[in-house]
């Protein structure tokens, strides 16, 4: 990776960060679009997620092609949501991948880069993407189960 690539990507979280009052007292979810059912899963339990963190506050980050409607499912006024673009996405995951400059951040790809096999899983074996969502990226103990007025 070129240094110059580092540094903007640097650059741009930092943008985030002030932009978006980013801080340990809050969760990054960062949603790419690689796969639609682990990106829901990931809005589903992003509460779950949240107390596993000792948060009160989410971001979700999306890029263009998620519709609002999609996003319900996670809606409230501890969530905000905000739509970047796939080149700010591309900055701060490729630095990320780097350098991991954000413990609270979590971002929703299953095959990028190419040693991350958790598509190849999905794909190939009995793990789901809700298995997936919570047991690969959130890193829960467990699936929670269904709560009245969470389905």
């Amino acid at each position: 990776m070129r240094l110059s690539k580092v540094f903007s990507g640097l650059l741009t979280w930092h943008w985030l960060k002030v932009k978006y009052q980013i801080n340990y007292k809050k969760v990054v979810l960062v949603l790419v679009g690689e796969n639609p059912s682990v990106d829901y899963f990931c809005l589903k339990y992003l509460e779950d997620h949240m107390k596993k963190k000792y948060v009160n506050k989410a971001l979700v980050l999306y890029k263009s092609g998620h519709t609002k409607g999609e996003m319900n499912i996670a809606h409230n006024d501890r969530i905000r949501f905000a739509e970047i673009s796939e080149k700010t996405l591309n900055r701060i995951y490729e630095v990320y991948c780097f350098y991991k400059y954000f413990d609270n951040i979590v971002f929703s790809y299953v095959d990028k880069p190419i040693d991350n096999h958790l598509g190849r899983y999905i794909r190939e074996s009995t793990v789901n993407e809700e298995d997936a969502s919570c047991l690969a990226l959130f890193h829960l103990r467990h699936i929670p189960t269904c709560v009245k007025g969470r389905d």
